[in-house]
C-alpha cells in the first residue's frame, strides 16, 4: 500500500534535498500533478515522452541494496515551471520519463546507472530522449552525468519508494518535480 505524502512532508523531502525549491515551485508541481491525475484514481504514471525502440530494463544484482535497486525501472512525471535565472517565472511544465535501464556496482559504496532521460514538448524545446549515466551514492541520490548545456539533474526516491523528486539545474533555469513508477514497466 502506498503511502500518501501531504504538501508539507513532500515540500520538506524536497528542501532537505534542494535548499533552494521553493514553495511555489512545489506546489505548481503538485497541483498540476493532481490536475493530470484527473479523478477517480487516474494514473499520472503514463509516459507521454518519446522513448528509444530499444528500451529494456535489466534486472539489478540480487546484493544490490534495496534502496538502490529501488530506481531500476521506469519513471513518468512532470516538471514543474520553469524558473528562468534572474527573469522569475518561466514556461510551462514539461513531462518527463526516467528509464533506469541497468545498475551496477563500482566500488566505494557507488553504483553507476545507465539511463534514458526523456522530455516531452515544451514552447522553446521539441520532445526528445538521451541516453546518459549516473551514479548512485551512499545518500541515496541519483545524479545524472552532466549534459552539454551545463544541467545537472539529480533524484531522490521518497521514503516509500514509490515517488522520486527530480532537480533539473542548468545555468539558465531551474525546475523540480515529481515521477511516479510506470506502467510500461510491465510491458518491457
Amino acid at each position: 500500500m502506498a503511502t500518501v505524502m501531504n504538501f508539507r512532508e513532500v515540500h520538506y523531502m524536497l528542501r532537505s534535498l534542494w535548499p533552494s525549491v521553493s514553495w511555489r515551485q512545489v506546489l505548481v508541481s503538485l497541483c498540476e500533478m493532481a490536475l493530470v491525475a484527473g479523478c477517480a484514481g487516474a494514473s499520472v504514471s503514463k509516459v507521454q515522452t518519446p522513448l528509444p525502440a530499444d528500451v529494456r530494463v535489466w534486472k539489478p544484482p540480487a546484493d544490490t541494496p534495496e534502496p538502490v535497486a529501488a530506481f531500476s525501472g521506469v519513471w513518468a512525471g512532470r516538471f514543474g515551471e520553469w524558473v528562468a535565472h534572474g527573469l522569475g517565472a518561466g514556461s510551462s511544465s514539461v513531462y518527463h520519463t526516467l528509464v533506469v535501464e541497468n545498475i551496477g556496482y563500482t566500488g566505494l559504496d557507488t553504483y553507476r546507472a545507465s539511463v534514458i532521460y526523456s522530455w516531452g514538448p515544451d514552447v522553446s524545446r521539441p520532445p526528445g530522449f538521451a541516453r546518459t549515466s549516473g551514479m548512485i551514492g551512499t545518500d541515496g541520490v541519483l545524479r545524472l552525468s552532466t549534459f552539454g548545456n551545463g544541467a545537472r539533474v539529480s533524484y531522490k526516491m521518497s521514503p516509500d519508494r514509490t515517488m522520486l523528486s527530480v532537480l533539473y539545474e542548468s545555468p539558465t533555469e531551474t525546475t523540480s518535480g515529481l515521477l511516479w513508477r510506470s506502467q510500461l514497466e510491465n510491458s518491457l
